[in-house]
C-alpha cells in the first residue's frame, strides 16, 4: 500500500480532519486493506471515516463492503 498524501487541518471549535489518499495494488485483497484501515483507525476516537464521498461507520465489516463497492465502481464505470 501507498500513502501518497496526508494531510490535517484544524479550526477553531472544529474537530481535526485528517485527508489521505490511499492507492493499492489491484492484487491486493479488500479484506487486507479493509483490516490495515480499521487496524489504523479503531482506536482514535472518531467514530466516522468518509471514503469517496460515503460516510462509513468505523467498522472492519462497514469498510469493506463500501471498498469492495468501489472497486466494482473502478472496474464497471
Amino acid at each position: 500500500m501507498d500513502v501518497p498524501s496526508l494531510a490535517e487541518r484544524r479550526g477553531v471549535g472544529f474537530k481535526p480532519v485528517t485527508t489521505a489518499t490511499l492507492t493499492f495494488h489491484p492484487g491486493v485483497a479488500v479484506d487486507e486493506v479493509a483490516n490495515w484501515l480499521y487496524d489504523r483507525l479503531c482506536d482514535k476516537p472518531a467514530t466516522r471515516l468518509t471514503i469517496n464521498r460515503t460516510e462509513v461507520q468505523i467498522a472492519k465489516d462497514e469498510i469493506k463492503r463500501v471498498l469492495q463497492e468501489e472497486v466494482a465502481k473502478e472496474k464497471h464505470p
